[in-house]
């Protein structure tokens, strides 16, 4: 109040000794009203900042998705949550949209579920790869017991059979365990002769079991 006080007093000094202060006046008005914007802005964030801090839909450690960005949290300030991308990017994403999107937290059960498609072609057996399939589950270190793996088939394509294969890991071993499975599931079909389909040129065969 006393600095609003000591201005209104040098303007009207200015006016009486005859200097145009309306353009002065006209600069400081829209000088106000920027910073009031910016601390409207400044105190969504840290209310937002607050309620984060209390309800803790994610913590320091998570892997979380906001309106788009996927990370893993850092730290969250009072202003600001940081997170950091598989790639190694640094993501500053103010409090204020936090509270205002949709976040999806990949942490929060301690495990997520991988989800990998591989395509059988017609004349293959469903229940031979779905053996070879599940011992490679199980020789694959990091892949939880429990939930059990699912292991079925999506859909029926023009060329091939979708087979879907959904293991489950924990948050921090997902692209490592992912990387490693396909690994040894190539290595795995490549062993018992599995045959793969190739659209470009596709070939008829008979329907396996």
């Amino acid at each position: 109040f006393g600095i609003a006080l000591k201005i209104a007093i040098l303007l009207m000094a200015a006016g009486i000794a005859g200097f145009d202060t309306s353009a002065l006046v006209g600069m400081l008005a829209a000088a106000g009203f920027a910073v009031g914007l910016a601390l409207q802005g400044g105190l969504g964030n840290f209310a937002s900042g607050i309620l984060i801090l209390i309800f803790k839909p994610y913590k320091v450690g998570d892997w979380i998705d906001i309106n788009g960005k996927f990370g893993k949290v850092e730290e969250i300030q009072i202003f600001n949550t940081i997170l950091v991308t598989p790639g190694h990017k640094t993501l500053i994403i103010p409090n204020a949209q936090v509270t205002s999107q949709i976040v999806t937290n990949y942490s929060k059960k301690g495990f997520i579920r991988l989800e990998i498609d591989i395509h059988m072609p017609y004349e293959e057996s469903f229940p031979k790869i779905k053996g070879i399939i599940e011992q490679v589950l199980e020789k694959t270190p990091l892949v939880l017991n429990e939930p059990v793996p699912q292991i079925g088939i999506e859909t029926f394509d023009n060329f091939f059979v979708k087979i879907s294969v959904k293991p489950y890991v924990k948050p921090d071993d997902y692209w490592d365990v992912t990387y490693d499975i396909r690994s040894r599931l190539k290595a795995a079909f490549s062993a018992n002769h599995i045959t793969v389909t190739y659209p470009e040129s596709v070939r008829q065969g008979e329907i396996g079991g």
